[in-house]
């Protein structure tokens, strides 16, 4: 009979001589009994005692030093049966199954270490693949909120540029403002500091306002301005012979006496600009070189065509109308 993966221990084991098998785990060294029944060091053993066993050999099964299982043989119808000859046979029988017994165990330990190692790459797959695809979510919402930062920073950014644009479009027009007086005067009052971007400012509008307007006459009022020097100068006379080639011609009003003093010391020559003490007097000037003042004196008295009028015959514009 053959019994397999008992796990029985062996204080439990009542056919088996405990004194011998202890002994053997012990020592580690084979023990081999011609006559058991009559060796006087295990004949009071209780196993030998109840059923009186002859030939006995207990084998130490020993792998790389270590006890790996103890063999245990008997014959209970003939003494000296385990000779020496069988005991070294048996040797080699048990150190081969010792062999194949570790062989077994270690296969079953690999077994089983694989399976764990298994089950843990698994477990870690699992959250790796997991981590990996919070890490994917979590980056695919930082992207997102990312792009609508940056989509809300540029709108910003243009909202911010387009404001600017405009304050910086009505600056300049509140800067130049370009006043029309008739159908063909218009006035521009400089005020405070003419620089180079200014002037540029300056230049620009009035072209574009005088074409606009189809005006003949265009008023620099320079009363406004707080130092003229060279620069302001330059820019004054740059806009007359600009405007000259519209065909609008220039009136500069506003001259201080110091603003004069000034012009004169830099050594400044105006040219054949007019110049005008003050805006009423300069819009008058413009008036009457520009005709306006007669349309005007016309539309004042409600002036009618009538009959033509004889030759040699004058009109008394004196004469209270009915």
């Amino acid at each position: 009979e053959l019994q397999v993966g008992m796990g029985t221990p062996l204080t439990q084991v009542a056919d088996l001589p405990h004194n011998v098998v202890q002994l053997v785990a012990r020592t580690r060294q084979s023990v081999a009994l011609a006559d058991a029944v009559l060796d006087h060091r295990f004949g009071s053993d209780p196993y030998f005692t109840a059923h009186k066993p002859r030939s006995v050999l207990c084998l130490a099964l020993l792998h790389q030093g270590r006890l790996s299982g103890i063999l245990y043989l008997e014959n209970t119808v003939a003494p000296n049966v385990f000779t020496s000859e069988r005991v070294e046979l048996l040797g080699l029988l048990s150190s081969q199954a010792v062999i194949a017994v570790e062989n077994a165990l270690l296969y079953e330990h690999v077994k089983e270490v694989t399976a764990e190692l298994r089950g843990t790459n698994e477990r870690l797959e699992r959250e790796v693949a997991e981590r990996t695809e919070e890490l994917r979510k979590t980056n695919e919402q930082l992207q997102s909120e990312l792009a609508d930062n940056l989509r809300a920073q540029q709108e910003r950014d243009s909202l911010q540029a387009e404001i600017i644009r405009v304050q910086s479009a009505r600056l300049a027009e509140m800067s130049t403002p370009l006043i029309p007086i008739t159908d063909r005067i218009v006035v521009m009052p400089l005020i405070g500091t003419v620089d180079s971007q200014r002037a540029e400012q300056v230049l620009t509008t009035a072209l574009e306002g005088a074409q606009k307007q189809q005006a003949s006459v265009v008023i620099l009022d320079i009363t406004g301005v707080s130092t003229v020097d060279t620069a302001v100068a330059g820019t004054l006379i740059s806009t007359a012979r600009a405007l000259r080639l519209l065909g609008a011609q220039t009136v500069l009003t506003g001259i201080r006496a110091e603003v004069a003093q000034t012009l004169v010391s830099l050594g400044i020559e105006l040219g054949d600009v007019a110049s005008r003490s003050t805006l009423q007097s300069g819009i008058a000037y413009a008036l009457t070189i520009s005709g306006e003042s007669r349309r005007l004196i016309g539309q004042a008295h409600g002036a009618r065509p009538g009959p033509a009028q004889p030759a040699g015959a004058k009109k008394d514009f004196d004469s209270p109308r009915k």
